[in-house]
């Protein structure tokens, strides 16, 4: 059973403010330490993450759990609606869990448009962070095309080893208006099975 809170009657707060501060912050870590951090490609042609923006090195790996690829939509405001460039929610699915992939037009209205979107996780080696990528460009589309139609094949083949060992990299192309546009790539280094065993 609960305990019931002292309450001192000229502050409105409980009596032992010591024992709840540190409550609180107990519990304000263990949300904290369920956030993953995002990773994203800028139109430099940077991988970074944290909100701090650290620059991933290019020839650091990580490891794709295909469990976690998800395809679905982000919302963002736009100009019609005078917030553009805010978030207004998603909708991801996970083909791995059987999660079926909504219509846009089943998803609920927004103050903006709903936007085509591929989800990834991502988890460094040798100890490096759990990174979450989330991205509606028509480069990261294809780039999680490429990579998961790679892990599908093997899956295909009854390949236990289907997790993508990566190194974050970068492509481009030359638009006539904008000039160098950079997309990004998946490089495989090599693959391991679902417990970190390498392939042979």
């Amino acid at each position: 059973m609960s305990k019931e809170l002292s309450i001192n009657p000229k502050t409105g707060l409980p009596t032992n403010l010591a024992n709840i501060a540190t409550a609180i912050r107990k519990s304000a870590d263990v949300v904290a330490s369920d956030v993953k951090p995002f990773v994203k490609f800028t139109k430099y042609g940077e991988w970074i993450y944290g909100t701090d923006e650290t620059e991933i090195d290019s020839k650091s790996e990580w490891a794709i759990n295909p469990l976690s690829a998800g395809v679905g939509y982000v919302g963002w405001g736009d100009k019609e609606h005078g917030n553009e460039g805010t978030p207004q929610g998603e909708h991801f699915a996970h083909p791995v869990a059987g999660e079926p992939l909504l219509d846009k037009e089943e998803l609920h209205e927004i103050d903006g448009q709903w936007l085509s979107a591929v989800k990834l996780e991502f988890k460094g080696m040798d100890g490096g962070p759990e990174l979450v990528w989330k991205a509606n460009s028509a480069g990261a589309r294809n780039c999680y095309k490429a990579i998961m139609t790679k892990v599908a094949e093997r899956l295909e083949a009854e390949n236990t080893h289907c997790v993508p060992v990566v190194t974050m990299g970068k492509s481009f192309y030359n638009h006539t208006k904008y000039g160098k546009i950079f997309t990004p790539t998946l490089d495989v280094s090599y693959w391991t099975d679902m417990k970190g065993n390498k392939e042979k």
